[in-house]
């Protein structure tokens, strides 16, 4: 907590702003799927400065998307993909490796 205080040069009611942003937003990406940047971005500047609002965005969309990358893989059609690149690749060899099945 210090870390933020010192680092950006928040207050605790600056931050628990943030914190009511991040949840709103979050809120609204999780029910319509986007819109988490936009609001997150014009709100937090009232505060911050772009440079320290983009890269906050940046790493909690990484962190909200990483729990769908397990399911998304598992989805993936293997079968087809693996076709449609053995078709347009010139690297030779088993690609079955590289996707598997």
């Amino acid at each position: 907590m210090d870390f933020i205080i010192l680092h950006l040069g928040l207050d605790l009611t600056a931050i628990v702003f943030a914190v009511i942003i991040l949840a709103i937003a979050g809120f609204i990406r999780g029910y319509s799927g986007f819109g988490f940047s936009a609001i997150t971005a014009t709100s937090l500047s009232l505060f911050l400065l772009p440079k320290e609002i983009i890269p906050i965005i940046l790493f909690l969309k990484i962190l909200a998307s990483i729990h769908m990358l397990a399911k998304s893989w598992q989805q993936i059609n293997c079968v087809i993909f693996n076709r449609n690149y053995s078709r347009s690749s010139n690297i030779t060899g088993n690609h079955d490796i590289l996707f598997p099945v």
